[in-house]
């Protein structure tokens, strides 16, 4: 590998710029991937703007580069090819606007938890016709769970005192970091908490070998099916594992002791007795109340939908978030850079200070970043060369160098054109 030349590559017009890791923490490469070839054209060995800017200066062909959102690459790519249209990645657009939205939530933490009470509430109070559904005996809380999650809580509050007990010495973010031992991220999420963290219920709980027959089971009782062998025949026909047929018959005897008659095996009339529930309904953290904002409204549960819409009801700030987060997403789906000034006038008006911030660093890059809301070129394909060179680096157990890596990454076997063999039909065959 080392003896072999790596052949001349065609000059690129639409490049991709991202940097990749070797080592973790401390050294970082650059990558640069012909989006229109979908191939890689080399490998840096370092992200430095200088470094940057010579290639970019060796390439004068090129007219777009996809980019990393990283100064490096704003400063690389404007000295280097000033003359190139520069495109934010859309994927850290995203996740950036998932950032701000994780913040917001949480500073409201206690309203997401008041509004789980109350819809569960809700639930209790609700059609009377539905029974809860029996448990199996032998059901019992994960206990080990219980005090892992307590021992959680007790650090997170003592940290959270800790941060806000520095932050008013007027010590720096960096300077809390390094005393306490977390990163930054974790130092601006507590300082952006208005009240300390409160300890979630603990709802986790050994799963029955039955939990994930229940919903199936449920409703057939629901229809009236009362024959234990006749449901576990049913579910053995059905692809997959499944339970025994003596759990299937002590699940029954349960139903049958709650809402049937003991020992009767008759079909009956259907009823709903029993709402089947296919979903375990707990209070949202801020991560997952952050992925139910970006989340695509026709891909969720009716629990997830009516969460939201409880939560947009008691808070606005949250329902305006909300409004502003889909349109955002709708612009990166459909290429509607055209409303990115609309946008961002209105994420400036709402006053919500984590879009506030949001908004002021797009328009910091707004040329890069309404190029991205408007071309179809974006980042994807260099993240996925990334992968496979990390899949290249460590097939070499870290025992070589850079130049060998940056050989097996451009390389490219060429591509074999397979002749399939044509069958002439002889004599015979006439």
């Amino acid at each position: 590998m080392h003896a072999h030349c790596l052949p001349a590559a065609a000059p690129p017009r639409v490049v991709g710029l991202d940097d990749w890791a070797w080592k973790k923490g401390r050294s970082y490469g650059a990558i640069c991937v012909d989006l229109e070839r979908h191939q890689p054209i080399d490998l840096l060995p370092d992200r430095e703007p200088a470094t940057i800017a010579a290639w970019l200066h060796d390439h004068p062909t090129i007219e777009i580069v996809a980019r990393d959102r990283g100064k490096e690459f704003v400063e690389g790519v404007q000295h280097g090819a000033p003359q190139a249209v520069q495109v934010a990645d859309r994927w850290h657009l995203i996740k950036n606007l998932g950032d701000a939205l994780e913040y917001l939530f949480h500073q409201h933490a206690q309203v997401v938890q008041q509004t789980f009470t109350h819809l569960e509430a809700q639930a209790v109070a609700g059609p009377a016709e539905h029974r809860p559904v029996p448990t199996l005996d032998g059901t019992t809380n994960a206990e080990r769970s219980k005090v892992a999650s307590r021992a959680w809580s007790i650090r997170a509050l003592d940290r959270y005192h800790q941060v806000h007990a520095l932050h008013t010495q007027g010590l720096a973010i960096a300077t809390i970091a390094r005393r306490l031992q977390v990163s930054r991220q974790t130092v601006y999420r507590y300082l952006q908490m208005r009240e300390p963290p409160q300890p979630s219920p603990t709802h986790l709980r050994e799963r029955h070998v039955i939990d994930p027959w229940k919903p199936y089971l449920v409703q057939r009782w629901n229809d009236g099916c009362r024959n234990a062998l006749a449901l576990w025949r049913e579910l053995r026909d059905q692809p997959g594992a499944h339970p025994s047929s003596r759990t299937v018959a002590r699940f029954l005897e349960v139903l049958r002791r709650d809402s049937g008659t003991y020992r009767s095996f008759r079909q009956v009339a259907p009823v709903a007795i029993y709402r089947p529930q296919t979903e375990r309904n707990r209070p949202l953290t801020a991560l997952h109340a952050k992925r139910l904002w970006l989340s695509d409204p026709d891909t969720r549960t009716v629990w997830l939908e009516a969460y939201r819409l409880a939560l947009c009801a008691r808070e606005q700030t949250l329902a305006d978030a909300y409004v502003l987060t889909q349109r955002f997403l709708t612009m990166a789906r459909e290429r509607g850079g055209d409303e990115l000034d609309h946008w961002l006038r209105d994420a400036h008006a709402s006053g919500i200070p984590q879009l506030v911030t949001f908004a002021a660093g797009l328009q910091r890059d707004y040329a890069a970043v309404k190029a991205a809301l408007t071309l179809v070129w974006s980042n994807g394909q260099t993240e996925a060369q990334i992968q496979r060179l990390k899949l290249l680096k460590r097939q070499m157990y870290g025992q070589a160098g850079f130049p060998l890596l940056r050989k097996r990454v451009v390389h490219r076997e060429p591509v074999l054109s397979i002749q399939h063999k044509q069958h002439e039909a002889g004599p015979a065959a006439a």
